[in-house]
């Protein structure tokens, strides 16, 4: 059984592809710096699982399920920051927090080898949360019926954007996202874009 392991610390990689080497039944790891690199390699070598431990941008996870749809068989234990455990899951991957025990992260990997997704108790309840307060925001946001565009410009408004540097981000006019901000006030019954970016954060109305 072939592994690939993806993080852009070489010292890290040598740590884990000792730690993975004593599973029963893996035959070698393969280690690389960045997901491009593996993917590359993919053509060259039949591969069983990929682990992966560096930040994943859209595009990545996106790769991911091509390589998924591509190659059936293959397993993937993603370590992800707290805002991506709903993208890995969504991927049927398993699901590694950081800090988590070196003999853990080994019996994960087993696990998943195996066939079976590893989801830990972390894992669920911060799914919980992330659920939950999705749900807290759709309500405040129906309250004021906003619209998905409008909520949109109003996350660039909180991030202290200029109606130019937003237009220019949503590929609109400045003119058009004035227009915007003009009814966001209007329905948040505020009378600055100071005090609707107050609004937003007292009651959730943009996610983080």
């Amino acid at each position: 059984m072939n592994i690939c392991l993806i993080s852009p610390h070489l010292l890290t990689r040598n740590v884990y592809v000792t730690a993975l080497m004593s599973i029963k039944g893996i035959d070698y790891v393969y280690d690389f710096e960045n997901f491009e690199e593996c993917e590359k390699f993919l053509a060259q070598k039949r591969i069983d699982a990929i682990l992966i431990d560096e930040k994943l941008n859209d595009k990545e996870f996106i790769k991911i399920k091509q390589l998924q749809a591509k190659y059936n068989r293959m397993k993937f234990v993603i370590m992800a920051e707290q805002e991506e455990v709903l993208q890995v899951l969504a991927l049927g991957a398993s699901y590694v927090v950081k800090d988590m025990l070196l003999d853990d992260f080994v019996k994960i990997v087993e696990t998943t080898l195996k066939g079976n997704m590893f989801i830990s108790a972390f894992a669920v309840e911060l799914v919980t949360e992330l659920v939950k307060e999705k749900y807290e925001i759709k309500k405040q946001v129906a309250h004021y019926d906003l619209s998905e565009r409008e909520v949109e410009v109003l996350s660039l408004v909180t991030q202290g954007k200029s109606n130019t540097q937003i237009g220019n981000e949503l590929a609109l006019s400045p003119f058009t996202i004035k227009n915007y901000i003009s009814k966001i006030i209007e329905k948040l019954e505020v009378k600055t874009r100071t005090e609707a970016t107050a609004v937003a954060f007292k009651f959730g109305l943009i996610g983080t």
